[in-house]
């Protein structure tokens, strides 16, 4: 699984990334701000974001990712425990406080799982229009040769 991680604390993102790789997630880029979201032009899976960044907080952020159409999972981090949590929409938002660290184990097979829930679902529905698409073409053959 393909990661992004934004937070202004290189540190932490790289214990993060170290972290995250032990889970056998693939890091593709560590960035501290949107800026360089912009220019990572990357399509993960998951994007790990701080809530607190030096240049506010991370609403911008994932209006800019959902108005990119990423599908990916999002992970909203913070050291304050009383940071406002995020509820799950779409199976796609996640509350973590960093001082929970430890459990960060959990959360991501919670999020494989959705993912993987996601992507069988997104095969079904091409499936089903395939069907349609084979049936229309099919439909049409046969008037075109009885007419």
């Amino acid at each position: 699984m393909r990661t992004v991680i934004i937070d202004d604390d290189p540190f932490f993102a790289e214990v993060l990334a170290q972290k995250l790789r032990s889970f056998g997630l693939s890091t593709v880029k560590i960035v501290s701000n949107l800026d360089e979201l912009k220019r990572a032009k990357t399509k993960p899976e998951v994007f790990f974001i701080d809530y607190h960044l030096k240049r506010g907080n991370c609403n911008k952020l994932i209006r800019y990712i959902e108005k990119q159409h990423y599908s990916s999972s999002i992970i909203v981090m913070s050291a304050n425990s009383n940071a406002p949590k995020l509820l799950e929409s779409k199976n796609r938002y996640y509350f973590f406080p960093k001082s929970k660290f430890r459990y960060l184990k959990y959360q991501i097979y919670d999020i494989k799982e959705n993912i993987l829930r996601r992507q069988k679902a997104q095969n079904y529905i091409k499936a089903i229009y395939f069907s349609i698409i084979i049936a229309v073409i099919y439909f049409c053959l046969y008037w075109l040769i009885n007419s």
